[in-house]
């Protein structure tokens, strides 16, 4: 497997894009041993007893294998930094929405306490 590692940056599972992830996790079953041995990676010790935590390998080579992990290291740290923009961005979302609501609750607030007098 050095091959692997070695011609993709010592990829790992952080690598690749959570949608993507949950999409090929989500689809792992015994079938994918078969999909990475026809990849060219057998997951298999002997009498079909698979190596241990083989569904990350197999979510490793299916991802490889449709192009899903960085190839180098500049490419790696591009991927991570708009990984972590988009997360950015959804907390700023966030917040945003958590101070509109406020807004909008003690307009509600105000406007109820000027009807009461």
């Amino acid at each position: 497997m050095t091959g692997f590692v070695s011609s993709y940056s010592a990829a790992t599972l952080d690598d690749i894009d959570e949608t993507d992830f949950d999409r090929i996790s989500h689809d792992i079953g015994r079938h994918s041993i078969r999909d990475c041995r026809s990849l060219g990676y057998d997951l298999i010790i002997d009498a079909l007893v698979p190596v241990p935590y083989w569904e990350d390998f197999a979510i490793m080579v299916i991802a490889q294998s449709e192009g899903l992990l960085p190839k180098t290291p500049e490419e790696r740290a591009k991927k991570r930094l708009e990984a972590e923009g988009r997360e950015a961005e959804a907390e700023a979302r966030k917040t945003q929405e958590r101070v509109r609501s406020r807004l909008e609750a003690d307009a509600r607030e105000f406007m109820a306490s000027k009807g009461r007098r």
